[in-house]
């Protein structure tokens, strides 16, 4: 690993294990993953990678991020360290898919967001999922880890992080051609995920504060 990308990670790990300390739920279902594609609900901002991956991964990750994040030399910087993969959002990116495929082929993890943007509805409502995660999971023959989290948003409160089983599609009986169908299989188990994420914040009394709005410039 470039030094860059170990500055950033550690840092990041830091950051988020004092800033937004996450309570995990299904850790042992994370022990029965063999490797592959990590999917998550997105809600609010590019924290979410660092709180799902930093509380697993000691090793170097990928993740998939919108291209725009990477347009200032901070943010390139940063998002390159830790193993970022910039996409162009609306329109296919093979250069994006073939990165996708090489670092799944090398025995990599990938973070992916299926549902392409922040959903600030949180976990009260999920929104549609983009087609692709299942065509690289087939492709490469790797599993998919769901993972959700119920995030409180503000600074030094405990989040949750629900992981499920691993998902081999293959194994369930899905070809390369059934995109369509495997994506609403992995969306039906991400509900799954939601549900009991709030159930547990039920129990605990807690309450999903959402983003904070940016106040428009006049």
């Amino acid at each position: 690993m470039a030094k860059i990308g170990k500055f950033a990670q550690i840092t990041a790990r830091v950051l988020q294990r004092i800033i937004w300390p996450t309570k995990i739920y299904g850790a042992e279902n994370f022990e029965k993953f063999s490797g592959g594609i990590i999917i998550s609900n997105h809600y609010a901002s590019a924290a979410d990678g660092s709180i799902i991956f930093n509380a697993f991964f000691k090793n170097y990750f990928n993740a998939l991020v919108k291209e725009e994040a990477f347009k200032t030399k901070i943010g390139n910087w940063f998002l390159t360290g830790v193993g970022c993969i910039p996409v162009k959002r609306g329109e296919a990116d093979i250069d994006a898919y073939k990165k996708v495929v090489t670092v799944l082929k090398n025995g990599e993890n990938i973070l992916i967001f299926p549902e392409g943007t922040r959903n600030k509805a949180g976990t009260e409502v999920m929104a549609p999922f983009k087609k692709g995660v299942s065509v690289f999971a087939m492709r490469t023959k790797v599993e998919i880890l769901p993972t959700l989290y119920f995030r409180m948003h503000r600074p030094f409160r405990k989040n949750i992080l629900v992981v499920g089983e691993p998902i081999d599609l293959l194994k369930e009986g899905f070809d390369r051609k059934q995109d369509a169908e495997a994506t609403e299989f992995l969306y039906e188990k991400m509900q799954a995920l939601r549900v009991k994420a709030n159930e547990i914040a039920k129990e605990r009394g807690l309450k999903q504060y959402p983003p904070r709005k940016v106040k428009a410039k006049k």
